[in-house]
């Protein structure tokens, strides 16, 4: 949907909701959150204890390679 330099990644994704009374206007945006697996995120705990898991964390790459 955009350029390759633009800072943003921009796709169009189309759902099909005739029928599911939901309403919208050009310009909404849909919000997708991924949810983990409770067992994947006991195990990242586990693995990572001394993060506070009420704490809200980013994660990043220090690595220049990294894809």
């Amino acid at each position: 949907m955009t350029s390759t330099d633009h800072f943003q990644d921009t796709r169009l994704v189309e759902f099909d909701i005739e029928g599911s009374g939901i309403d919208f206007q050009p310009g909404d945006v849909c919000m997708i959150q991924p949810k983990n697996l409770e067992e994947n995120v006991e195990r990242f705990v586990k693995l990572f204890s001394h993060f506070d898991v009420d704490v809200a964390f980013n994660m990043a790459t220090n690595d220049g390679d990294a894809k």
